[in-house]
């Protein structure tokens, strides 16, 4: 990390997410390890890697919130471990993403059954009231 770099305390409330794209918005000078770095010294007990620096990058980008680009990240030596950590991220990733996707379908499933009720519920009504009307037609 730059020696001349100043850590940015997090917030109270901030989580770690929070927290990374607070640093790309507000120090755009910022190379993506150094906001590593001052993610893992604010939050000891999390496990960011540099693919979540990456994504939160993104995600800024995907909502329209544009930060300067920082300067060019410097080239990272393709390791066994790194690749390993890159592909438990995309792992951890996509087991989120199927658990969403999971949570997602329920919902859409419990609101059709609860539309499907309020259609026979409605549907009674129709019927009732068809019925009284064909009754009123035969008294008169």
């Amino acid at each position: 990390m730059n020696t001349n770099l100043q850590v940015v305390p997090k917030q109270s409330d901030e989580r770690i997410g929070q927290y990374a794209q607070r640093l790309m918005v507000e120090h755009p000078e910022l190379k993506n390890h150094e906001i590593l770095m001052m993610v893992k010294d604010q939050f000891k007990d999390g496990n960011t890697q540099m693919a979540s620096i990456a994504w939160y990058k993104s995600d800024l980008k995907r909502k329209g919130v544009q930060a300067t680009p920082a300067p060019k990240e410097e080239e990272v030596e393709r390791t066994t471990d790194v690749v390993q950590d890159e592909l438990d991220q995309a792992q951890a990733k996509v087991e989120e993403l199927k658990k969403e996707l999971e949570d997602i379908k329920k919902k859409e499933e419990d609101d059709l059954l609860a539309r499907a009720e309020q259609i026979e519920e409605e549907m009674k009504r129709l019927n009732n009231l068809k019925k009284a009307r064909a009754k009123a037609e035969e008294t008169k």
